[in-house]
């Protein structure tokens, strides 16, 4: 079972360019946009069943490789959520997309939180799925982030953190 191997071919999704950035999307239907962002080791194709879903219905559904992730290129400056925020701000100005509903799972989560602190009057909603929130996002490093994926260390981790997500500005 160990050696098994699956071949899968995955659907080829579009590209926009943002700053010199190339970000990778799959999208769907059309209406009220609704933007899915997924966590990390995640790429936009974690979201096929919901795509299909909303493309049943009255929305356009655009699910996004974050920054760095998938099949869309790292950004030079860093990676940092307000980096990947204003990038996806801008991906969304480029394809005409306005005040979406975000989508944001675990990391995806992060950054949805990070647009819509920084963007708040360009959101019409925010659901969040198992979002990595915790303290300032901004400064959270390496290590802390090993610390979050370990389960024992996270739930300690978490609760002496400081929620800056939890107040709205």
């Amino acid at each position: 079972m160990w050696g098994v191997k699956a071949e899968v071919e995955l659907e080829a999704g579009e590209f926009v360019e943002v700053e010199g950035v190339r970000l990778h999307y799959l999208s769907r239907g059309e209406g009220r946009p609704v933007v899915l962002l997924h966590g990390n080791s995640g790429f936009a194709h974690d979201f096929a069943a919901v795509l299909e879903t909303l493309d049943a219905g009255e929305f356009r559904a655009l699910a996004f490789d974050r920054p760095g992730h998938g099949f869309s290129e790292r950004p030079p400056q860093d990676g940092a959520m307000s980096t990947q925020a204003r990038l996806l701000r801008g991906a969304l100005a480029s394809l005409g997309v306005r005040k979406p509903l975000l989508v944001g799972h675990s990391w995806g989560g992060t950054l949805a939180l990070a647009y819509a602190l920084q963007f708040a009057d360009e959101v019409s909603a925010l659901v969040l799925l198992a979002p990595a929130a915790y303290g300032d996002a901004e400064e959270t490093n390496a290590a802390q982030r090993i610390i979050v994926e370990i389960p024992v260390l996270s739930d300690l981790f978490i609760r002496a953190s400081d929620t800056k997500f939890a107040c709205r500005p």
